[in-house]
Parts: structure tokens; C-alpha cells; sequence
């Protein structure tokens, strides 16, 4: 169930060495060693399936046992947080080859070789990660979030839904670097490439940023595209999501136009991400399903997550730069109590 490039392995490692920190610590209060013993009990029901309790059966699908190991693991990440001396609190670090970004809401994990792909988005109000997908498109390379594409004009929602949109940038390895102040931290990640259109390549350079506040449960998205090259470039842009939630309105294959803001509302899961552009977004969406099959009712489609692309056709003069800045705020539903 989980593997050691797995964001959820990824997960558990770093709460676990943050806790052996914490024992390492002489906690003299109480308190203290009340809240230590707390986040041992979530570590070790995160551990163990016995743990779960009697709503957690044999029969039970992968994604509901996740989600239980998820709820564990960002309980144990909370009770280690009152364990610091200052509250509220943003940071952010590096463990191993990853990127963390925290604070007392939201926890992100980003992968630097990896596209510089978002693996975690934990809410530690609602305690889910809201990106805990493992379907894989076709040629997709796995679950991605936060992953960059450039697209030939006219590629649409079902060429790139049936993995047969060819993404036309490639580039080398991509650079990170982390802006730290007492309200907030950013992660700023580039890479230069080249995109090919046509039969004529052209250098170009990504740069993207996510910035997070020690206020509230809201994220801010930078994208920055500059185009190296002598020849003027017209493209597609997209920057794509998949999000373990489920939204009755893009929970099938479209596209909706010249969008600022939208929100998903999943009422099951208490949970409503609001997005605002600066510039208006063509919005690709579709399921995410796994094929499941059983000896007696054979294969099945179990609905897993949706999938979320904002697009916008991008046309930059020779030299020139041209920059997207979006928000993320993630809250309860309207009306919800």
C-alpha cells in the first residue's frame, strides 16, 4: 500500500524523525509530556490498521484506509505543534531530496526532481490530504499536482484526458530556493528548457512560486514564463491538479471559459477550495478512476478524485515575459456548520 516514493511514506517518515526529536527534548511540563504521548498514540494508529477501529473493515477500499493513516498522521502533526514554544508559526525546510512548507493550518510537501510537483496539500482543520490520488493517466508518469505543461494552440480537455496531448517543454533540472520572514515562507522553483512548436525548438525559462501565511488556510501561486529566444511563441499553459475530492459539477469530462473565480464543494468531506486568477482560465476537469476487479461482480470503476487544469493561451513577444498569479483558500462549504 505504500511505497518509499510514495508522498503518504513520505508523510509518515517525517512526523516520525519529528517526533524522535521531540523525545530527545527534555519536556519537563506536564503538558508536555501529555502532548508527546499524544502524537506516540496518533503515530502508532497511523501504524497499525487495529488501530482504526471498528468502522475500518477487511473490505474496506485503499482510499478510505489512506485517508484514516492521513487523519493519524496530521493528528500527530498538531499535537507535535503545540509541543513548539510559539503559536501560530510558518516554516519551511528541506528533508532528504523534498521541500516542506507548514504552519498551523496547512502542511505542503514539494518535489524538486519531480517537476517540481506538489505531493501534499494536508488541511489540518478538515485532517486530509487533499492530494492523496493514485490513479495514473496514461503516460502520465503518476499522480501529479502543481505539474507544468506548454501545449500546441488548440490541444483540448479530451486530448489531454486521453494522455494524447503532447506536452511541448522540456527542460533540465529544476532549482529551488526558500523566502523566509515571521508572517510567511516561499518556495521558489525555475527550470530552463525549450519548447518546441513546430518544427522550430526555443529556449525558455519556468518559474513558479507557492507562498504560504502563517494567517489562515489559503495559498498564493506564481507562475512566471520568459521567453529566451529571438522569435515570438504562442502557446497553451496549463498547470495541472488532482484533488481527492469529489464535486458533482466537474466530475466529468469539460472545459468551462474566461473564469476568474470558482469553487469545488465536497459536502461529504466538509471541504470547499476556492480559486481567484488574475488573468481569466479556461478550466479542463475530469474524474480520476481506478478499475477495480472482483472474482464475483468483475471489473468495476471506482470514482478516486477529480482532476483540475486552469489554461490560458499564452503569446510572448521575442524576450518577453509573461506571468500568472493565482489563490487558493480552502474552507467550509457555504452554509455549512
Amino acid at each position: 500500500m505504500i511505497s518509499s516514493e510514495d508522498a503518504l511514506y513520505e508523510k509518515m517518515r517525517w512526523v516520525t524523525d519529528r517526533m524522535k526529536r521531540a523525545q530527545g527534548r527534555r519536556l519537563v511540563s506536564p503538558a508536555g509530556r501529555s502532548g508527546l504521548r499524544d502524537v506516540q498514540t496518533h503515530l502508532y494508529a497511523a501504524q497499525s490498521r487495529d488501530a482504526f477501529g471498528h468502522e475500518i473493515s477487511a473490505g474496506s477500499p485503499l482510499r478510505t484506509l489512506r485517508r484514516e493513516i492521513y487523519r493519524s498522521l496530521i493528528r500527530a502533526e498538531r499535537a507535535l505543534d503545540g509541543l513548539a514554544p510559539a503559536r501560530p508559526f510558518v516554516e519551511g525546510g528541506q528533508s532528504g531530496r523534498r521541500i516542506f512548507l507548514r504552519s498551523r493550518f496547512l502542511t505542503l510537501t514539494v518535489d524538486p526532481e519531480q517537476g517540481a510537483r506538489l505531493l501534499e496539500i494536508s488541511d489540518k482543520v478538515a485532517e486530509r490530504d487533499l492530494l492523496d490520488t493514485r490513479t495514473r493517466r496514461l503516460g502520465s508518469g503518476g499522480p501529479a499536482s502543481w505539474l507544468d505543461h506548454l501545449f500546441a494552440p488548440g490541444t483540448d480537455v479530451q486530448a489531454f484526458a486521453a494522455s494524447r496531448a503532447a506536452d511541448r517543454f522540456s527542460g533540465g533540472p529544476w532549482k529551488a530556493r526558500l523566502e523566509r520572514s515571521p508572517q510567511k515562507v516561499r518556495a521558489v522553483f525555475s527550470c530552463a528548457g525549450s519548447v518546441r512548436l513546430g518544427r522550430a525548438s526555443s529556449g525558455v525559462e519556468l518559474v513558479k512560486s507557492v507562498t504560504l501565511s502563517r494567517a489562515g488556510r489559503a495559498l498564493q501561486f506564481t507562475h512566471e514564463i520568459r521567453n529566451r529566444s529571438g522569435r515570438a511563441l504562442e502557446f497553451l499553459f496549463g498547470s495541472e491538479f488532482n484533488w481527492n475530492l469529489k464535486d458533482a459539477h466537474v466530475n466529468r469530462t469539460g472545459e468551462a471559459a474566461g473564469l476568474r473565480r470558482f469553487a469545488v464543494v465536497d459536502p461529504a468531506a466538509g471541504l470547499q477550495l476556492s480559486f481567484r486568477f488574475g488573468r481569466p482560465a479556461a478550466l479542463w476537469h475530469f474524474p480520476r478512476e481506478v478499475v477495480l476487479t472482483d472474482a464475483g461482480t468483475g471489473a468495476q470503476r471506482v470514482f478516486e478524485g477529480i482532476h483540475l487544469t486552469p489554461v490560458w493561451l499564452v503569446s510572448l513577444p521575442a524576450r518577453g515575459t509573461w506571468s500568472i498569479r493565482w489563490q487558493l483558500t480552502l474552507g467550509e462549504p457555504d452554509g455549512c456548520r
